[in-house]
């Protein structure tokens, strides 16, 4: 049977509800559905994908390019009906997870970004930033994820190439927790479900990557 699929890309502020230990099955599936449909619409449409994640975090104009991407043709054949919801800051995380894995997913080794010069992350002018707080929760995942991939570039590498809610995710997760509370900045809370966590880290991974390859440092 042919799944019926519903998608609905959900553009809503804030951060989504923190991880548990395991995800529940509901969960893991639209996790997974979301991965599925990010790579399709990088296939298909790269070039409107790459045209919304250019756009800074905070402009008002960014929920209006988001609408325009969502298409139920990349969610496939999947068991049963699917649900997807996505915020902005997810979305941009997935888009950042399919770039990486399909540019420097079979690197053999990976490098030391500890080394690199900081990077800059693209918001809105105070001016042009919407009321909901994208940009602030979106500097605030960059540093976390920043931190994290300079600290340990190897387990960072390791989340974003493996599978949703597999042993390898699981495994990079714990990896990585060591360092969350030092790169967590002082006086800052931050709650990330898993698909917030992979996002934080894809983008600076990708950025550092790309820095790295060019610069041949």
């Amino acid at each position: 049977m042919i799944a019926r699929a519903l998608l609905l890309l959900a553009l809503v502020a804030g951060l989504a509800a923190p991880a548990h230990a395991r995800d529940k099955e509901p969960e893991a599936d639209a996790r997974k559905a979301m991965s599925v449909y990010v790579d399709c619409l990088l296939n298909r449409s790269g070039y409107k994908l790459r045209k919304a994640i250019d756009i800074p975090v905070g402009d008002p104009s960014l929920a209006a390019t988001l609408a325009k991407l969502a298409t139920s043709s990349c969610l496939g054949d999947t068991s049963g009906d699917v649900e997807l919801r996505m915020q902005p800051l997810v979305l941009r995380g997935a888009a950042f997870e399919s770039l990486y894995r399909n540019k420097f997913g079979d690197a053999l080794e990976i490098e030391d970004f500890s080394q690199l010069a900081p990077l800059e992350y693209p918001v809105a002018t105070p001016e042009t930033q919407n009321v909901d707080g994208d940009a602030a929760s979106y500097l605030l995942m960059m540093a976390v994820g920043d931190c994290l991939v300079r600290a340990d570039a190897s387990a960072s590498h390791n989340l974003v190439i493996s599978e949703i809610a597999s042993a390898g995710e699981t495994d990079a997760i714990q990896s990585l927790m060591p360092m969350l509370p030092v790169c967590i900045p002082a006086g800052r809370t931050l709650e990330l479900s898993r698909s917030m966590l992979r996002g934080a880290i894809a983008e600076p991974l990708y950025r550092l990557s790309v820095q790295q390859s060019e610069t041949g440092l």
